[in-house]
């Protein structure tokens, strides 16, 4: 049985862990303070998914969780829910920064950086900053220095304040969230991840979650968890429920211009809400030209943008101030 992390030597951040429950109906089964409760039916959470379902009892008896979760399998609140809930218990008199969520791009760190917000949104004395690339380090380092209780990081930058700035330490983590932890590989943030993880304090809780298992991921897994769980997010499906599928084949003898197809299957077909990949930056830039002109609202994301012309299209999107979303997969890639 794994025990928890303390932060201090009198008593443990968490209980130890017991016999949990697998299939809950609802979030009051799973045990949730009423601020958190309330936040959930503020968002219009009514059922937990499979991932929610398993995950955050475990997660609250401070057991180390290795989860299998794709996109849109409620994976934020899954590791959110349960962190906070041990936050609201937390020692008040005594600020620290007790968890550290790592993500592999700065736009995931907004993505999840925001929905801590909003499930904290009834926690008036939960502070959590955003600590990526891009970004005022001079802001961010005071951020830091005010000892946020959670933080939500890209490596780099990460690594950045502790080498440098030295306006945080981990003295006092008790929860570590690795998130899309294959992606965080990918991208080449081995070493990094490797070094922040020996800074943690040992006694700590660990979560990870990816949507493929590798033999990299499994190494980390071995590195950074204590005798972890295994977790998957309902694995009779491949996809969210609420995913629909279709394939439009183009011949190209016959369709030979695939931005004049792409923008009539835009113009009549898929119409709002949606995210177009291209192979290049320059494509990007063209197809959000050439959108503009045929009177479709769009917005560009890639490389090319600073940080800030980054968030300002993302949230144009969320808002749906735009109905099209032209992203390269370069951008994920920008610390």
């Amino acid at each position: 049985m794994a025990n928890s992390n303390a932060v201090s030597d009198k008593k443990p951040f968490f209980g130890s862990a017991e016999e949990v429950s697998y299939h809950a109906n609802s979030f009051l089964e799973l045990y949730l303070s009423r601020p958190l409760l309330r936040a959930c039916e503020a968002l219009g959470y009514t059922k937990p998914t499979p991932i929610q379902a398993a995950c955050i009892p475990l997660a609250l008896a401070g057991r180390d969780i290795c989860g299998s979760a794709i996109t849109g399998s409620g994976k934020t609140a899954a590791f959110a829910l349960p962190t906070l809930e041990r936050l609201h218990f937390r020692p008040k008199n005594r600020p620290a920064t007790r968890v550290l969520i790592l993500t592999p791009t700065r736009e995931l760190a907004v993505q999840v950086h925001s929905m801590i917000e909003k499930l904290a949104q009834f926690m008036i004395d939960i502070r959590c900053c955003l600590v990526v690339g891009g970004l005022s380090l001079k802001t961010q380092e005071a951020a830091l220095r005010s000892k946020p209780d959670i933080v939500v990081a890209t490596p780099g930058r990460m690594i950045d304040h502790l080498r440098n700035s030295l306006s945080i330490d981990l003295d006092e983590l008790a929860v570590l969230i690795l998130d899309e932890a294959d992606r965080l590989l990918e991208l080449g943030f081995s070493a990094e991840i490797r070094e922040l993880v020996r800074l943690c304090p040992k006694r700590r809780q660990t979560m990870l979650f990816s949507a493929t298992m590798t033999e990299e991921v499994d190494e980390l897994i071995k590195l950074s968890l204590n005798k972890p769980l295994r977790l998957s997010a309902d694995p009779s499906t491949k996809r969210p429920a609420t995913l629909t599928e279709e394939v439009v084949r183009i011949r190209r003898m016959r369709e030979r211009n695939q931005e004049a197809v792409l923008l009539a299957l835009c113009s009549r077909a898929f119409t709002s809400k949606v995210i177009i990949f291209s192979g290049t930056k320059q494509a990007a830039h063209r197809l959000k030209i050439l959108f503009g002109l045929a009177g479709l609202k769009a917005a560009e994301l890639h490389g090319n943008l600073t940080q800030a012309q980054r968030l300002d299209a993302l949230e144009l999107f969320r808002k749906q101030q735009v109905d099209f979303l032209i992203a390269t997969d370069v951008a994920a890639r920008v610390r």
